[in-house]
């Protein structure tokens, strides 16, 4: 009887831990790997150089709420060549950047978050500030430009650790920038990208 009354106790101690698994905020740090979809005659090369900041806190059962802030730098080379300018031409090499930084206010839903996977979509609205860099020769050229920025995103957390109280963080994302720079051709900004990295979950509440 004793026996049978201790595995009882263990099992709703069981239950009532993994029942304990939507977090109330998250905090998440993620690379970013993007692609350009604006201007590719410009720069068509993925970056690597990203990284995505994230945090969210609970609305409803289903809602987080919070703030994204990322940035990425797109760079690409092409050799040494002669390109006809209105004075004439010039034989050189090209660098040429676009460094990004954006900041949102953005939501996501949560399919399932009191489980161990937990899927999401979500949408967010912020500013964007772009940089764009041309070096040439021994020379260089350089613009900047704000826009109003709007993303949105597909992807899941997985919760890892003995509380659950962590987890590995995935996502698609799309993003529209109205970042306008005449010198380079840019009128707006616009990439996919893929991000993954490590969440943080505090707070963790029952759906019960």
């Amino acid at each position: 009887m004793k026996k049978l009354i201790t595995i009882a106790f263990a099992l709703t101690c069981w239950t009532t831990v993994m029942a304990q698994e939507a977090f109330e905020r998250m905090f998440s740090f993620s690379w970013d790997i993007n692609t350009p979809m604006s201007n590719r005659d410009y720069i068509d090369k993925t970056s690597l150089k990203g990284f995505h900041l994230s945090y969210r806190e609970k609305i409803s059962d289903h809602l987080y709420m919070g703030g994204d802030f990322n940035t990425a730098i797109y760079d690409s080379y092409t050799p040494r060549q002669t390109h006809l300018i209105e004075s004439g031409a010039v034989t050189t090499d090209m660098h040429k950047y676009v460094t990004t930084y954006g900041l949102t206010l953005s939501g996501d839903y949560y399919f399932t978050p009191e489980k161990r996977l937990s899927p999401f979509v979500g949408i967010g609205a912020g500013a964007n500030f772009n940089l764009y860099n041309l070096y040439y020769n021994i020379y260089s050229s350089g613009d900047t430009g704000w826009g109003f920025l709007a993303h949105s995103q597909a992807g899941a957390i997985l919760k890892m650790g003995a509380n659950r109280n962590w987890g590995i963080v995935g996502a698609v994302h799309y993003d529209y920038s109205t970042s306008v720079s005449k010198s380079f051709a840019y009128a707006n900004f616009t990439n996919l990208g893929f991000r993954v990295g490590v969440v943080l979950g505090m707070g963790l509440s029952s759906p019960y």
